[in-house]
């Protein structure tokens, strides 16, 4: 029951009105919501994703480790690759580093709920904004889910907390503290076939706001490896979007 709660009380947080001059970074509403229903085996990802809107066209190449450490604790490091075509020409180079930690705090069956903290390094080319961020960014949040009988809820809410230097501010490269909240249904249609529908909300401290949503499919022929694709869009004023779309496709080896 308190895990409903939790989850009923991120729901209302999505819906909140807040208003919004567009803002922020791309961001993937599968990654972290993959992260946080993922099981506690190691795992090396390689996707790649491609996403559009009226200004730039991107594709962003992507490896992604998984580590477990004593059962309790799942370990993420991912580094994507950025290649961005606009009206001003081609630019091509790393976007940032991300480190995520999964600790659980409650696990029984049905239910569980987790800690979550990661780190965004800053470390990636500034020529490739919104896919690198220019600042380091601390994030601390936490997720629930719920398993029924045919069906998983998913519910978390992150905050980051942004530091960089002032000579780095422009009103094309805005970035601040911000919370994301997401909320997100998984339907296993077969024992090796799963299809979630996801919905984030991402909120600046400024007064920014974006609503984002996605669907993903995943596919798990063997206890070894799985294929995975969704498809993002963004909702709100056009104003509002850092992306139009975003379509991926992965691949994860279990070892």
């Amino acid at each position: 029951m308190r895990g409903i709660s939790l989850f009923s009380a991120v729901l209302l947080c999505l819906f909140l009105p807040v208003a919004a001059p567009a803002a922020g970074l791309f961001e993937d509403v599968t990654d972290l919501s993959s992260f946080i229903l993922a099981s506690s085996r190691n795992s090396v990802v390689a996707t790649i994703i491609r996403t559009e809107d009226d200004k730039r066209d991107a594709s962003i190449f992507l490896l992604r480790a998984c580590y477990s450490f004593k059962t309790h604790f799942l370990i993420q490091a991912e580094q994507p690759y950025v290649t961005v075509s606009s009206v001003s020409g081609i630019e091509s180079g790393f976007a940032d580093f991300r480190f995520r930690i999964r600790a659980t705090l409650v696990s029984r069956p049905g239910a569980s709920v987790f800690f979550l903290t990661g780190l965004r390094t800053g470390s990636g080319s500034r020529e490739v904004f919104p896919f690198a961020s220019g600042s380091i960014d601390a994030e601390f949040g936490w997720a629930v889910v719920d398993t029924l009988s045919s069906f998983i809820l998913l519910g978390a809410a992150t905050t980051a907390f942004v530091w960089r230097g002032p000579e780095t501010f422009d009103e094309a490269t805005a970035h601040g503290n911000h919370l994301i909240v997401n909320v997100g249904i998984s339907f296993p249609v077969r024992e090796s076939v799963d299809v979630a529908f996801l919905g984030t909300g991402y909120v600046l401290t400024s007064g920014a706001f974006r609503e984002l949503y996605a669907i993903q499919g995943s596919y798990k022929p063997s206890t070894f490896f799985g294929f995975f694709g969704s498809l993002q869009a963004e909702g709100g004023k056009e104003k509002e979007r850092v992306s139009d779309f975003a379509i991926t496709a992965g691949v994860r080896i279990f070892y």
